[in-house]
């Protein structure tokens, strides 16, 4: 019986990479306040969980769009 794939998040990436779910996020969003050594950890160890962050936009899911 194959096995579930497991749910990857920002929380197991950081504790897999050693730092704090902020850091993750400013590795994610490519902010410049990382050393580059913390950011290959993060990116290693994202590539290596195949992470797929989801995107979400206000009104996204209810296909809500702004009249005038």
């Amino acid at each position: 019986m194959p096995r579930k794939k497991q749910k990857v998040s920002i929380k197991s990436i950081a504790k897999e990479a050693g730092v704090s779910v902020a850091t993750v996020s400013r590795v994610m969003n490519n902010r410049t306040d990382v050393s580059e050594k913390v950011r290959s950890a993060v990116r290693t160890v994202i590539e290596k969980s195949d992470f797929r962050a989801k995107k979400w936009y206000p009104g996204e899911e209810l296909n809500l769009r702004h009249v005038v």
